[in-house]
């Protein structure tokens, strides 16, 4: 039997236990005969007729008449409980006025423990009396009511009784199970679940933690007692493809049209469903009775196999997964401590302090199952559930892009965040022994609900790449450029063209230039120019604004013998050393600034004017003006 888990944030579900009978080839089907059955038992004593169970064996009682009589809708049970669950799930309902044929559950309000809430069951005869197995050790009519002291209850506040009307329909009608609910669809032989895959085929697949949209379904009747049947995964609907009739056509999930081909009838089958498309005469199918992991599910002509064999698990609550859009970028960030997801050199994934730089930038690509593939902005690498284990503690990373389920995740909205869940394992990106600090490395793990598998996705513009503003101050012989800062750069790229962008190859291409920078220094000839620089990542690139300028010639200053742009004591002594043999390092044109009375040649007296200038004795030369 299926172990039940009780799980999920958005996904917190309670689930009811179903156990289904084996019925007689030969029943009625009918309230007359499960009475008629329950009566000719009067006084017997011999419970292991019924049941294995000397103290409590009401419920097996009524399972045995149950399955005497053909009546699908009653589970083969030996609880009360159980049994309850599993008939409201094949469709019968409470009443408040009972008849014959109906089951009475007796409830105690005031007990605690499930058997003792729910401590006894039996068939009705008519409005009042009831015939119960286990009545003081044996079967009983029953009209009192009261149940003190035949099992040694003690129910101080008396007994609550509960009557539920089994459905004695003949089964080629379509039972109503319920208006609108979420289940899983499980094949009951292989115990197997339909699960919706990447390309929108419906297949067979065993149960994941956690209850992944992948294998839940929203039932929601239609007024001609069929259901709509959505996937919670990717919101659609499941489809007979192309509304065909014919054997082995493909089952798989298609967007709301309203045809036919999307309407299920739900028919009782022996202890199970069959699931019947409103389009066709076949019924749901696994296809050869296989039970592998991705076994196909078609439409085939009943032939009462149990590969045409469904128990419509109940779950109590549940939610889409979330589509926040179809391609976009953005960071993630533990939404309580809010530092970011990182994607190390290495390719590990970790909790980092935000620098903003594209390794804590993700793009999300939703697929057509509802999942969303996660790829680093820094290198295009998706996020990997490492060895695609099913294992607590599997590291998390990023991986060159497959088509593996390792590398689809859902997301649920979860107290205000995110919940990021593996569509390959259903486990959950976490945060190791959930600290919350730089440098906690990832994991998948169960279900917890802690802060450490709460995310933000967060979307804000400021959080993506952008075009830069870029400016430009010319120098001698180089440009200066800088540009403002953006969020999610790789790195920068910057092209250079002489005299107009765009005509020709350009001139200079600096590429490289890292992250968080913003300024660069270019040498240059003399000349005019245009650029820009260029933004990007794994996935983006953005171009600046153009800056036009020019590199020109400085101006020379008459009596600057070294050339630095201005007239100092510093140009007297270089004359005078030049003009003695001592070696100077400067080219003869330069030393020529030097010669400020414009007789062609340096000599002392140049040096001589320009002491005089710096010590700001008049001459007859403008020493320290640009030369014409």
């Amino acid at each position: 039997m299926r172990k039940v888990i009780s799980i999920l944030l958005v996904l917190t579900v309670i689930c009811g236990t179903l156990v289904f009978a084996t019925v007689s080839a030969n029943a009625e089907n009918s309230a007359d005969s499960i009475v008629a059955i329950a009566e000719g038992e009067l006084g017997n004593t011999n419970y292991r007729k019924y049941s294995s169970y000397a103290n409590a064996w009401c419920a097996d009682f009524v399972s045995w008449c149950a399955r005497q009589a053909g009546v699908n809708s009653i589970p083969s049970t030996a609880s009360c409980y159980s049994m309850y669950n599993g008939m409201i799930a094949n469709g019968c309902q409470e009443v408040s006025s009972p008849q014959r044929g109906d089951i009475v559950f007796f409830f105690c309000n005031s007990c605690s423990g499930t058997a003792n809430i729910w401590c006894h069951v039996g068939i009705m005869v008519n409005s009042s009396t009831s015939i119960d197995g286990n009545y003081s050790g044996k079967v009983s009519y029953d009209n009192s009511y009261s149940h003190y002291g035949s099992l040694g209850y003690k129910h101080s506040s008396g007994i609550r009784k509960i009557y539920v009307r089994p459905n004695y329909d003949n089964t080629s009608n379509p039972v109503n199970i319920g208006d609108s609910f979420y289940a899983f669809i499980i094949n009951t032989k292989m115990w197997k679940h339909l699960t919706v895959e990447q390309n929108n085929n419906v297949d067979i697949r065993g149960e994941k933690s956690n209850y992944c949209a992948d294998q839940i379904w929203k039932f929601e009747r239609q007024n001609d007692n069929s259901y709509k049947i959505i996937s919670t995964a990717n919101g659609e609907c499941l489809d007979v493809h192309n509304a065909s009739n014919e054997n082995g056509t493909n089952v798989k999930t298609c967007n709301d049209n309203g045809s036919d081909a999307q309407r299920w009838f739900i028919f009782p089958n022996n202890n199970s469903f069959y699931l019947k498309a409103k389009c066709t005469n076949c019924v749901m199918d696994i296809t050869g009775g296989y039970s592998d992991d991705g076994t196909n599910v078609q439409m085939y002509a009943k032939n009462d196999t149990y590969s045409q064999a469904f128990s419509i698990y109940q779950i109590n609550s549940r939610s889409f997964a979330a589509k926040l859009g179809t391609n976009f970028t953005a960071p993630i960030l533990n939404l309580k401590a809010w530092i970011t997801i990182e994607n190390g050199d290495d390719g590990n994934i970790s909790l980092q302090k935000e620098t903003g730089r594209s390794n804590q930038l993700w793009r999300f690509v939703r697929q057509i199952d509802g999942s969303y593939k996660i790829y680093s902005c820094y290198d295009g690498k998706c996020v990997d559930l490492d060895m695609a284990s099913f294992e607590n503690g599997t590291n998390i990373k990023t991986c060159d892009s497959n088509d593996n389920d390792a590398q689809r995740w859902y997301l649920y909205e979860f107290n205000g965040g995110y919940a990021i869940q593996s569509k390959k394992s259903g486990k959950f990106i976490d945060s190791t022994g959930g600290r919350l600090s730089a440098g906690t490395n990832l994991q998948a793990w169960e279900w917890n609900g802690s802060d450490a598998q709460v995310f933000a996705i967060y979307r804000g513009e400021e959080c993506k790449l952008s075009a830069v503003i870029l400016s430009v101050i010319p120098k001698k012989g180089c440009a200066m450029f800088n540009w403002s800062k953006t969020y999610g750069e790789t790195d920068f790229s910057l092209k250079i063209w002489k005299n107009k962008a765009l005509e020709g190859e350009p001139y200079i291409i600096k590429t490289g230039i890292p992250a968080r920078t913003n300024n660069v220094q270019i040498e240059l000839p003399v000349g005019k120019y245009e650029g820009y620089i260029i933004s990007k990542n794994a996935f983006e690139a953005y171009t600046s604004n153009t800056v036009s300028f020019s590199i020109v010639e400085p101006p020379t200053y008459l009596g600057d013998a070294d050339g630095n742009g201005k007239v100092s004591i510093t140009d007297a002594t270089i004359i005078q050393r030049y003009l003695t043999g001592l070696s100077v390092s400067y080219p003869k044109e330069t030393l020529m600034n030097a010669d400020v009375n414009g007789d062609g040649v340096l000599t002392i007296i140049d040096a001589t004017l320009i002491q005089r200038h710096v010590t700001m004795i008049d001459t007859p030369y403008p020493i320290g003006e640009p030369k014409t």
